[in-house]
């Protein structure tokens, strides 16, 4: 790639024709220093997750989540966050309650969702305390703990996460 002619209808480089249009070399130019920008980035997450960092953890979880950077993969992304909840992760645990509840790179268990949102929102996770109040006052663990729900959806709301929980569906405004 790096043989390529870069030079536009001025015979400067992108980074010489600072107030000159831009032509289709310039646009390849940025993708290839975009495309090799990424390739570091990616090597320098691969290098910390295997250094054993929790946040590596989480970013790989993440790209695998949202298709960013690399496939999606919503079991890779369970994988990494199962990994950096496992290291203390707060906002991993609270992505892996979500993957529980919604079925996505796990098999949907709505009781290990609200332990996972539970795990987030003890460490402080104002999204998760609103999450395990609403699973709580679905009653997935077999009855509604309305006190409990009661208890986190205040929690949050002090993180100022507003709420509405109106006969099974809630609005989260």
């Amino acid at each position: 790639l790096r043989s390529l002619d870069l030079r536009g209808e001025y015979g400067l480089l992108p980074h010489e024709r600072i107030g000159k249009p831009l032509d289709r070399r310039d646009h390849l130019a940025r993708e290839i220093e975009s495309a090799e920008s990424m390739l570091g980035v990616a090597q320098k997450l691969r290098d910390a997750a295997r250094r054993g960092d929790p946040s590596a953890f989480v970013e790989l979880g993440q790209r695998y989540a949202e298709g960013r950077g690399a496939a999606r993969d919503p079991k890779a992304a369970a994988q990494w966050f199962e990994k950096a909840s496992a290291n203390g992760s707060a906002p991993a645990t609270y992505r892996l309650g979500a993957l529980y509840r919604e079925g996505r790179g796990v098999e949907r268990n709505p009781k290990t969702a609200l332990k996972h949102f539970t795990e987030a929102a003890e460490a402080g996770n104002a999204r998760a305390m609103h999450n395990a109040a609403v699973l709580m006052a679905e009653g997935v663990n077999g009855a509604p703990d309305y006190a409990g729900a009661a208890e986190w959806f205040r929690k949050a709301a002090e993180f100022g996460i507003q709420w509405q929980y109106l006969g099974g569906s809630v609005n989260n405004g």
